[in-house]
């Protein structure tokens, strides 16, 4: 099965800080955006693999400062968190607490697009005729997942707007790299290259934010033409969910209670130790001072006792 990892914190040493994730010796599974100015983020970039039920599988979670500099690590096993109190555990790091969440990941979401070619290069170079562009969106893991309509005789094509699955385009990965490739459509040879590029959701998305030429069109090393992001949307895609929100902050503050009472519990014991030692010296404190009065009463017991004796001697000179 599919599952997918969410990840936040509470009370980290640093107010900015990003997660990487890999698999216990092995591969990396992703890295966060950078949460800023806060001690306790809720990360939106999720992790979704494939999980077999019961096995072990460990992931190594290390939190970076924006810097570099690590805040913590921890491992967590996939079983243990799926078999935690709503699929959610925590752990301490420094004062504070990291979150996993892990829940089977059910497809959801679409993704709405929309190119728009500028100055794409010729291929059929004929005076009457231009070429017919169409543009083909593939995946290293299902290869061609879209196809748009043909515009033809046209160099500055606007498609249609499309929609593609997310789990499809990119497993639900909104960072992961997918190749979109124009060609010219011919009805009697094969079709013509005319260029490609590589792209990602979240690239998409910024370039529709932004200005200008998005994507360069490349052929051989050599740039073919200009493509536009005119749309990029998602629709049914919400990461991480409402309940896994809920459940990490209700875990989170559990753990970091406990942490709290474990600390307190420390320092009461503390106290105690030190209480103990308290006593002990003022009990050894007066066995001293009972022993130094012993030690005066022999010394005067021994005064009086070289005094008789000095008397007796006395005496007994007197008595000669």
């Amino acid at each position: 099965m599919k599952v997918q990892l969410s990840l936040s914190a509470i009370d980290l040493a640093n107010l900015n800080s990003v997660v990487e994730v890999k698999f216990l010796g092995g591969d990396e599974i992703g890295v966060t955006e950078v949460a800023s100015d806060t001690p306790s983020p809720t990360w939106s970039k999720t992790f979704i693999f494939d999980y077999d039920d019961g096995a072990f599988v460990g992931l190594n979670v290390d939190v970076l400062g924006d810097d570099g500099q690590k805040i913590g690590k921890e491992i967590f096993d996939v079983s243990s968190i799926i078999g935690a109190k709503g699929g959610t555990e925590a752990k301490q790091m420094g004062n504070g607490v990291i979150i996993a969440h892990l829940s089977e990941y059910v497809e959801s979401g679409t993704f709405e697009f929309q190119f728009e070619g500028k100055k794409l290069e010729d291929t059929e170079k004929w005076f009457f005729n231009k070429s017919d562009p169409y543009f083909v969106v593939e995946t290293v893991e299902s290869g061609e997942v879209y196809r748009s309509e043909t515009l033809r005789d046209n160099l500055n094509p606007t498609w249609s707007a499309g929609i593609v699955a997310l789990m499809t385009l990119c497993g639900g990965d909104l960072d992961k790299i997918f190749t979109v490739t124009t060609y010219d459509e011919n009805s009697k040879d094969e079709d013509e290259k005319m260029g490609s590029f590589e792209t990602s959701v979240n690239k998409m998305i910024s370039g529709a934010q932004g200005s200008g030429v998005d994507f360069n069109l490349v052929l051989n090393g050599e740039i073919k033409g200009g493509v536009y992001v005119k749309l990029a949307t998602l629709s049914g895609y919400q990461v991480p969910s409402d309940a896994a929100r809920k459940n990490m902050s209700t875990v989170g503050a559990a753990k970091m209670l406990k942490l709290e009472v474990d600390r307190m519990d420390e320092a009461a014991k503390a106290a105690v130790q030190v209480v103990a030692e308290a006593e002990a010296a003022a009990i050894e404190a007066d066995a001293a001072a009972e022993r130094a009065r012993a030690a005066e009463k022999d010394a005067l017991l021994a005064v009086d006792t070289a005094k008789a004796a000095a008397d007796s001697a006395a005496a007994a000179v007197d008595a000669l």
